[in-house]
């Protein structure tokens, strides 16, 4: 983009609209994504607690954020638990 000095040309413009496009339809398409999530639209749409964050609450806030154990990768997570198949890397379907 040029200064605010000087002119804006075509070429200018043409540029800030193609950045627009392109980040209006990133923005739509996580939206429709998430309407299309049945866990994200609940999660979404979910009222907020009217309940105040208690002491211990807070105290078990903290004590998270500062601990610094390692992490264990959520696929790790499912391979331990016999959740992910073998063969492809994709988690095994629940049972209905």
């Amino acid at each position: 983009m040029p200064q605010s000095d000087a002119p804006i040309t075509r070429q200018d413009l043409d540029d800030l609209k193609c950045e627009i496009v392109e980040t209006l339809t990133r923005h739509l398409r996580a939206e429709l994504a998430r309407a299309l999530d049945p866990l994200a639209l609940s999660l979404a749409t979910a009222p907020g607690t009217d309940e105040p964050e208690t002491p211990e609450e807070r105290a078990a806030v903290q004590a998270a954020v500062a601990d610094n154990s390692p992490r264990i990768p959520h696929d790790k997570v499912l391979k331990d638990f016999g959740l992910l198949r073998p063969s492809s890397g994709t988690p095994t379907p629940a049972p209905n």
